[in-house]
């Protein structure tokens, strides 16, 4: 709401209702898999190399944090799973676990680790770094990973440079993967 009052732009608002469902989704998830033990609307260990080290689903600051926003939506997820459109999520993602270009890690949580996290342990941050550089490569895993950062590849040539400026170790990882996402827009278009 405070987008709109403040005269925001449609794609600020837009952006804004995007990240919003998906936290929502992955909050469903995380409350399945607390719950019921596994889910199938979003990212289990399973479907990934890395989940130990760096884990998947939502990010939070603490514990605290992660039972407060589960308990205060708890409502809202049980109504969304008995909707027909939960039911075609299910399948949708299924699809994309069948379909997606990164299958090593969850590039969701990664992102939002950096986003979220100021202090992180610096192997898991180094670990991160590796991931990335190692997995993203082609061109499909390019704009896989652009599309979570919401807006533009820009941002995610920002948030790698700012987020670790000052630690050598991650330096080359990050440079290796900042190389790959060109500076020009990208050709989105299946016409090639």
């Amino acid at each position: 709401m405070h987008a709109i009052q403040h005269h925001y732009g449609e794609t600020a608002i837009r952006s804004k209702f995007q990240e919003y469902v998906q936290r929502f989704v992955r909050l469903t998830a995380l409350y399945e898999i607390e719950t019921f033990g596994s889910t199938k609307i979003g990212m289990m260990p399973e479907n990934t190399n890395h989940a130990g080290v760096l884990g998947t689903g939502l990010a939070f600051h603490d514990e605290n944090s992660k039972l407060r926003e589960v308990a205060t939506n708890v409502n809202r997820i049980e109504g969304w799973r008995q909707t027909l459109s939960y039911k075609y999520y299910q399948l949708d993602f299924q699809m994309y676990l069948k379909t997606r270009s990164i299958k090593a890690i969850d590039v969701y949580h990664q992102v939002a680790k950096l986003k979220t996290l100021k202090n992180m342990p610096e192997e898991e941050v180094e670990t991160l770094y590796k991931a990335f550089s190692t997995n993203v490569v082609t061109d499909e895993q390019i704009i896989e990973t652009g599309s979570k950062f919401i807006q533009s590849l820009n941002n995610f040539q920002k948030l790698s440079y700012e987020r670790l400026i000052a630690q050598r170790i991650e330096k080359q990882q990050q440079k290796e993967l900042v190389n790959k996402i060109p500076n020009e827009k990208m050709d989105y278009s299946v016409d090639k």
